[in-house]
């Protein structure tokens, strides 16, 4: 059966129909789209998300394994963890934070910036990315954080 034909058995002039038809899509379009690209932004930002935590993770088990048994000074692991860090998430990479807590330290406690710290115990740095999305526009603040903590062998 044609389409005039099944236009008319239901008493429409064909024009009507197909003019019928171009509303209903004018009307459901927008929101097909919105959803379309809403599933796609999403899938971004979740594959953005588990790339820092992928990377976060590798990071820690190369520095583990590597590592030596001596404790190794946290200058040296800060420089190791902000260059994997580079290397693998690029111009995404906000800020890592390091604290960390001396190894012999008559005064216990954590301390911030590990630039100067020599023998540790224990080094945590927070990893902050700003993840990048096309069609989804998301204000400044919105950022994917990771801890990454490392613990002297020695």
């Amino acid at each position: 059966m044609s389409r005039a034909a099944g236009a008319r058995q239901h008493g429409l002039p064909v024009r009507r129909a197909r003019g019928a038809v171009a509303l209903e899509f004018a009307l459901v379009a927008p929101v097909l789209f919105l959803l379309i690209f809403g599933v796609v932004g999403l899938y971004l930002l979740m594959m953005q998300d588990v790339l820092l935590e992928s990377s976060v993770r590798k990071i820690a088990r190369e520095i583990q394994y590597q590592q030596p048994a001596s404790s190794t000074t946290a200058s040296t692991l800060t420089t190791r963890v902000q260059a994997g860090l580079q290397s693998r998430l690029g111009a995404r990479l906000q800020s890592t934070e390091c604290i960390y807590l001396p190894a012999d330290s008559t005064n216990p406690g954590l301390r911030t910036g590990c630039a100067g710290a020599q023998s540790v115990d224990l080094l945590i740095f927070t990893v902050s990315m700003r993840p990048t999305v096309m069609f989804i526009n998301l204000p400044r603040s919105f950022t994917f954080r990771r801890v990454l903590a490392l613990r002297s062998r020695a």
